[in-house]
């Protein structure tokens, strides 16, 4: 396929305009957060639990502790109350009983205030992972597009230059290529106006040359700047 010099002409503009707005090297936008949310995963201890680190048991045996020493209080005086008032072995015991009840019901809550813990370890990891999954794939989807944004560039440029060097149309016997050759369509209008004003008869005689001059030479190429440059020419 050859091109008028015109287009060739604006091939290479375009060429140069792309070469001089070449991408740049990928930058990733999610590298920095995957990096962080991988070294939380691995920096995980096993679990573990502690019943007397936790604040919730620390606030049952708290409050059982308080209920179990009103309620030994109230085994003594009960138990006084038997004796006309004194205190007695009896009273002591009852009461000591009633106050190792209560702190066994905050015994009793430690398995399943682990459980709860376990839960929550559990799921603290899999929010972890499901984060690092979602900045993973939001990766993948960042670099194939900046991928086909480089691929599309490299084919205009290509595409363009290919224009650019192309030979140019051979020779013809028309006379007037060189007179409407790198016009616009309204500036090869007005020569021909001024033609034709000029001398109408040879421009009557030579009307097919003429016609064929201007419509081979103004067919320009559309195009705006890069990334919609990816129109081809008209075709001779």
């Amino acid at each position: 396929m050859s091109y008028s010099r015109a287009q060739r002409t604006q091939a290479q503009k375009k060429a140069n305009e792309l070469a001089n707005n070449a991408p740049g090297a990928y930058a990733s936008p999610y590298q920095q957060k995957i990096n962080s949310t991988l070294e939380k995963i691995n920096s995980r201890k096993p679990f573990s639990y502690d019943f007397n680190a936790d604040a919730l048991y620390n606030r049952y045996k708290d409050l059982y502790e308080q209920v179990g020493e009103t309620a030994m209080m109230d085994a003594q005086a009960d138990a006084a109350a038997l004796t006309g008032g004194f205190e007695n072995s009896y009273g002591a015991s009852a009461g000591q009983k009633a106050y190792q009840q209560m702190l066994q019901n905050a015994s009793n809550a430690i398995p399943e205030l682990q459980n709860n813990a376990l839960s929550r370890y559990n799921a603290e990891g899999e929010e972890l992972y499901n984060r690092l999954s979602a900045y993973q794939n939001a990766e993948s989807l960042a670099y194939q597009k900046y991928q086909n944004d480089l691929n599309n560039y490299y084919n205009a440029l290509d595409y363009w230059n290919s224009i650019a060097s192309s030979r140019g149309r051979r020779k013809t016997k028309n006379p007037y290529i060189d007179i409407f050759s790198g016009l616009t369509t309204e500036e090869a209008l007005s020569k021909a106006k001024e033609m034709f004003h000029n001398n109408k008869g040879k421009y009557i005689k030579d009307n097919d040359l003429i016609q064929a001059a201007i419509q081979s030479e103004t067919t320009s190429i559309h195009g705006n700047a890069y990334p919609d440059i990816y129109s081809s020419p008209k075709k001779r």
